[in-house]
């Protein structure tokens, strides 16, 4: 027994002496591995919850786009114990638009690494926006707000592309547009009739695309400019397809008016003073080379009206063609300018006609005594010299006449001369307005003696006026008194009697005389209703009324013609092609007036004034419309269309 007991005391010892196994280490927990493409500027979060102490760092090929936070720290790598951690990766703030860097983020624990995310920067795509230009009035739109010089419409340009307009203060082919960008550019594809284009930076661009004006083509021409790159130039963005028009549609002239009056001596009547000065009319005519100025003469010989160019007393003084400017469309002057005349009065037409445009063949300008179809729209003035005036001369016609006066030289066999037995000379003054001495005076070319003023009474008999009560008074002027103005003021109580009771004219006379006695006179009518259309009708401001496109022209046939012919004895037609042509003011329109239909009045307008006139047509209501007005019970019609482009 007790030999047992050993036994079983050893054998408990031994198992209680044996050693404890070891437990197996837990393998390192890494979070599953993501792809992400990211943003640039953005941050991308990667939540880990190691079981272990751990590094997480990023590779080193990406280190120049992707960062890690580590507060307000960037680092490359970062450590922690175990737990749970958020990871943020900050993306750089840059645009690549063709490189997309990879950036692989490795966790490390135990001896042990793995990859856990892969991000890949997105690509920015390139981005380019052209927006075309706001045209007014057929020049560029300045802006009202912003940092912009110039406006630009809201939508981009469509596959039509921009046409280059020639804007009278630029004298120059060109078109506008603003380009939107986030990217560096430059362009490529320009034809040689536009000037080198720089190209421009990222952000707002205001381009200004110019022709060269030494490479202008005769005809119209498009070209595709191409937007690119400037850093990868094989990069096409964007085009934009350019019009240019032909060289040849540019043809203007500048300083002549509708009429170009000279008198006997040669020297030209200035509106700007109101007097005839020493000098020639000046204009400067805009085209390319080809251009030619004939002048048209129509003579009556044996009953028949003949046609003949370039009359020797009217001088055409054309600047030649400067071959040294390179220039396609220049600016050549102009000057008209006309002898003494020792005979009758003259008239010639003076055309001014573009390239290609036969200037020699009389038979094609001119037909059966006037400027045929074909050749009217060039015709730029007419010149008309007053012949020998004897005694006296009339300055200032045109200026009055536009005002809805008149004045006319008599024929010799007009009843007033018979009152003044041997007179020769005279003009019949027609005024319609109390003011209408303003505008013109009576230049006497013989020395005189005296000047009286006569009227009429209820009898007929001449009775001649002095004093306060003299409806006629003159007014004289000038170094050697040789100007004389005639006032008609019919509220003075010697205006009564003489009133013409079959045409409502008040009547009277001016005489000039000398030692041998009356050389001249002028009878003088006073109607205010009896406003008239005397020369027609013209632009006040025509160089200004060209720039806004407005265009005033007389009918003799055509639809509109045949349409609106029996309201007036003379039929014009004006057409707006702006919303406000401010500038487009008449002159030779009288005060009495009414509408041909009286649903134009909504949009359709006429106001008055003795130095100009204006139509004025409703942008909103108008637009398209074509309506008429009746002046001078029924002297003339005057149709007007508004058409402004959409």
């Amino acid at each position: 027994m007790k030999k047992f007991l050993t036994t079983i005391s050893l054998l408990l010892l031994a198992v209680a002496c044996a050693p404890t196994p070891t437990p197996e280490p837990e393998a390192p927990s890494f979070p599953e591995a993501v792809t992400e493409a990211v943003l640039p500027g953005n941050e991308f979060t990667l939540n880990i919850a190691p079981n272990y102490d751990w590094e997480v760092s990023l590779s080193e090929s990406s280190v120049a786009y992707f960062q890690i936070k580590d507060g307000q720290n960037a680092a490359y790598r970062v450590r922690g114990t175990a737990g749970e951690h958020s990871i943020v990766i900050a993306v750089a703030d840059v645009q690549l638009f063709d490189e997309q860097p990879v950036c692989e983020v490795t966790m490390t624990m135990q001896g042990q690494s793995k990859v856990i995310a892969t991000l890949t920067m997105t690509a920015t795509e390139r981005v380019l926006k052209i927006y075309p230009v706001a045209i007014e009035d057929g020049a560029f739109a300045y802006a009202t707000e912003g940092e912009q010089t110039y406006a630009y419409l809201e939508t981009e340009v469509t596959a039509d592309g921009m046409t280059m307009i020639w804007p009278a203060e630029m004298a120059l082919y060109s078109t506008r547009v603003k380009v939107e960008s986030n990217f560096d550019w430059i362009v490529d594809g320009a034809p040689e009739w536009i000037t080198p284009i720089e190209g421009g930076t990222a952000g707002v661009t205001e381009l200004w695309i110019k022709g060269d004006e030494t490479k202008y083509p005769l005809s119209a021409q498009s070209a595709t400019l191409n937007f690119i790159d400037a850093v990868a130039t094989d990069k096409l963005v964007s085009s934009l397809k350019i019009t240019i028009p032909a060289a040849t549609d540019i043809f203007t002239v500048e300083g002549l008016t509708e009429k170009t009056e000279f008198n006997f001596q040669g020297h030209i009547y200035s509106s700007m003073i109101g007097e005839y000065v020493e000098g020639g009319a000046i204009a400067t005519v805009l085209g390319v080379d080809g251009s030619a100025v004939v002048a048209v003469e129509f003579t009556e010989a044996a009953g028949l009206v003949q046609a003949a160019l370039n009359p020797q007393w009217l001088t055409i003084d054309y600047a030649a063609w400067d071959s040294s400017d390179n220039s396609v469309i220049q600016k050549r002057a102009l000057t008209l300018s006309a002898t003494v005349n020792d005979g009758a009065a003259r008239k010639a037409t003076v055309l001014i006609l573009p390239q290609g445009v036969a200037a020699d063949n009389i038979d094609l300008i001119a037909l059966n005594g006037a400027i045929t179809d074909e050749y009217k729209p060039y015709v730029a003035t007419i010149v008309e010299q007053a012949g020998d005036p004897g005694s006296i001369e009339i300055v200032g016609e045109q200026t009055m006449e536009s005002s809805g006066n008149s004045i006319e030289q008599l024929d010799g066999s007009h009843w007033i001369f018979g009152l003044f037995p041997g007179v020769k000379t005279g003009y019949d003054v027609l005024y319609t307005s109390q003011w209408a001495y303003e505008d013109w005076y009576v230049n006497v070319a013989r020395p005189y003696t005296e000047i009286k003023c006569y009227s009429f009474d209820t009898t007929g008999a001449t009775v001649e006026l002095s004093g306060d009560t003299a409806w006629i008074t003159t007014t004289v002027f000038g170094t050697n008194s040789e100007k004389v103005r005639i006032v008609m003021d019919k509220s003075k109580p010697t205006a009564a009697p003489s009133q013409n009771l079959n045409t409502g004219d008040y009547e009277g006379v001016v005489t000039f005389a000398d030692q041998s006695g009356v050389f001249a006179l002028i009878f003088c009518r006073y109607n205010e209703a009896a406003a008239q259309i005397s020369t027609g009708v013209s632009f006040y401001y025509p160089d200004y009324a060209a720039q806004q496109n407005s265009t005033l022209v007389e009918l003799t046939s055509g639809e509109l013609y045949t349409k609106y012919a029996s309201y007036g004895e003379k039929v014009y037609h004006l057409t707006y092609t702006t919303a406000t042509p401010n500038l487009s003011m008449l002159k030779g329109l009288p005060q009495t007036w009414g509408y041909v239909n009286e649903t134009d009045k909504e949009w359709l307008k006429y106001e008055y004034s003795e130095d100009s006139q204006m139509v004025t047509m409703d942008a909103q209501k108008g637009n398209g419309k074509t309506g008429a007005l009746v002046f001078g019970e029924g002297s003339l019609v005057l149709i007007c269309t508004l058409n402004i482009a959409q």
